[in-house]
């Protein structure tokens, strides 16, 4: 078993390796292109439109993952066929009223909320890509559920990746001199990318035999079975975004450019999690099914021991050398070195405690997640209306690593007290 997961993760971290590369780069142009100022435009676009694709799946993408888990595991292709094309009935209308209210509030929230009206057209052109996003996701997850890790990795963390840095410099060069070449080129990649998973989705699918065989699942159905994984999604994104939505309220996008540039670097440290959530989302599930909790527990640590092997050396190097990491981006980056170290550190404490949230999920405890995750967004809200006025993104920071430190190991605790194991793998005990 366990060599089945080195393979799936060996593969899925291949292509998110190249594809974490291939993000910084293309923060590294829009930065040296078009300077703080259009990377806080396209930063703060990018934050509205991560908030919506989430609330837009619905938590669709979450069941979608652990319900073909379930069903491929004892070969009911049907039901996962039935499953497909339900959710796709139901999330493509409400996508595009998700993508049609963004693009007609942009000028309002360019002007009476973030107060630069320049962002609007930002703002527009993200709407745009909300529905190939979500299809993308779902269709990925999908994937996943079916054990095609590395094609879902390959979908999810490389191809995106890859594509918007090719097309940004193209539209860059070619159309604008500023960052919407970029935000085109991300929108465009996304429904090139959606068509792709779309065709290898298909593919798997048994369409001869949806006229005769498959009773689609209803709305109400659909909207009962993901309700859990919807509100955790949304307020984990929420939370997330929070104290980027109030940076924009008081500070303006050349400051949040730098504090953008250090959230991106930051995410290198848990960036090999996503790989190992895919490749072992399947076996949480089928352990928890049979109760073994005994190898739950030994999945868990192993998540954990992956995530500190990689994540330690790449904080401690971030924390001596953050300065002239940040001052790759341009003088204007150079002074968030402070911020990027605060930011690995959160960074860290999400590395360290592994899969955990995926383990919640798996054993349906998925509201104490949602409470970890409720009580994390209060207490960096907090954080962020008393120390953004005060200290600008040194204080951004510091609520951020600060809710992203309590929101995991308090997950953690969770899972010691309601299944008895311990995901950090420095701690022994016995179930």
């Amino acid at each position: 078993m366990f060599k089945k997961i080195y393979f799936n993760i060996g593969g899925s971290l291949l292509f998110r390796s190249f594809g974490v590369l291939f993000t910084l780069l293309l923060n590294y142009l829009i930065a040296k292109y078009c300077g703080s100022e259009g990377y806080g435009l396209f930063y703060q676009g990018l934050t509205i439109f991560s908030i919506l694709t989430i609330v837009g799946c619905i938590g669709l993408d979450n069941l979608v993952l652990f319900k073909t888990s379930e069903h491929s595991s004892i070969k009911e292709i049907d039901k996962i066929n039935q499953l497909i094309f339900s959710v796709y009935k139901f999330v493509i209308p409400t996508a595009i009223i998700i993508s049609v209210l963004m693009f007609l509030s942009a000028n309002f929230l360019a002007e009476y909320y973030y107060k630069e009206p320049q962002l609007a057209k930002t703002i527009q052109l993200f709407s745009l890509g909300i529905l190939p996003f979500i299809l993308l996701q779902l269709n990925s997850e999908n994937l996943k559920g079916s054990s095609k890790i590395k094609t879902a990795s390959f979908l999810q963390g490389f191809a995106p990746q890859f594509l918007s840095v090719l097309l940004g410099l193209l539209f860059y060069f070619l159309f604008y001199k500023n960052e919407t070449g970029f935000v085109l080129s991300t929108v465009v990649t996304y429904w090139l990318v959606f068509s792709i998973s779309f065709f290898l989705v298909k593919r798997q699918l048994i369409v001869d035999q949806l006229k005769n065989k498959l009773n689609l699942i209803t709305n109400k159905e659909l909207l009962k079975s993901s309700k859990t994984f919807w509100i955790t999604a949304s307020v984990s994104i929420i939370s997330s975004n929070v104290v980027a939505l109030v940076l924009g309220y008081y500070l303006d996008s050349k400051v949040i450019g730098v504090y953008g540039i250090a959230v991106k670097v930051s995410l290198i440290i848990s960036f090999i999690l996503p790989s190992i959530n895919s490749a072992m989302a399947p076996e949480f599930v089928k352990n928890i099914v049979k109760k073994d909790f005994s190898t739950l527990d030994k999945l868990a640590k192993k998540s954990s021991l992956l995530m500190s092997a990689i994540s330690i050396p790449m904080v401690i190097f971030l924390t001596f050398f953050s300065d002239f990491v940040m001052s790759l981006f341009g003088e204007e980056f150079a002074a968030g070195g402070i911020i990027l170290t605060i930011l690995a550190w959160g960074q860290f404490f999400k590395a360290v405690t592994g899969s955990v949230g995926y383990i919640l999920m798996s054993a349906r405890l998925e509201k104490y997640l949602l409470y970890s995750i409720l009580y994390s967004l209060v207490f960096s809200l907090i954080l962020s209306v008393i120390l953004i006025p005060n200290y600008g993104i040194v204080g951004a920071s510091i609520a951020v690593a600060s809710s992203i430190a309590f929101q995991n190991l308090y997950s953690s605790y969770i899972c010691y007290s309601k299944l008895s194991i311990v995901p950090l793998f420095f701690i022994k005990h016995k179930l």
